[in-house]
């Protein structure tokens, strides 16, 4: 059976308190008017094989879970909001910028598994680690400083 691709879908963190579904314009009015993850038209294909299709979202503060069936995209949609998967077509804005440059500082992204080589040193990975994420300067002294507000 060939696996289902993400579709049109809407997904809210905010729940109304008569368990009626929120349209965006609620979501979006509950955050000021900008939502913190806003997603419209999202598409992504692997050659002919379609898994994201028109993906739309609204996201503001507040916890939200993102549920399928495998192989319905989800992985490709994690991927894509942390920025280190392409898409097609389509739109992702943090705090209403667009994601290139909102910049990867304010997006986290935890991998289920990591696949580092045995060889990396720690300083190899803090040093890379920096660098996707647009620390420049004396890196050690940021991260150690991270580190200890954590």
């Amino acid at each position: 059976m060939p696996a289902e691709a993400v579709t049109g879908s809407v997904l809210s963190s905010f729940e109304d308190p008569d368990g009626a579904s929120p349209t965006l314009a609620d979501v979006a009015g509950k955050v000021d008017g900008a939502a913190l993850l806003s997603i419209s038209g999202l598409e992504k294909r692997y050659g002919s094989r379609p898994a994201l299709l028109g993906v739309s979202a609204t996201l503001g503060i507040g916890l939200t879970g993102l549920l399928g069936p495998n192989g319905a995209g989800k992985s490709t949609l994690i991927r894509c909001l942390a920025g280190i998967q392409t898409w097609d077509a389509g739109e992702i804005r943090v705090s209403n910028r667009p994601l290139e440059k909102a910049g990867r500082r304010q997006v986290g992204y935890m991998p289920e598994t990591t696949a580092f080589p045995k060889e990396l040193r720690v300083d190899a990975f803090l040093r890379f680690a920096c660098v996707a994420k647009g620390i420049k300067g004396d890196w050690r002294a940021e991260v150690e400083r991270k580190a200890e507000a954590a």
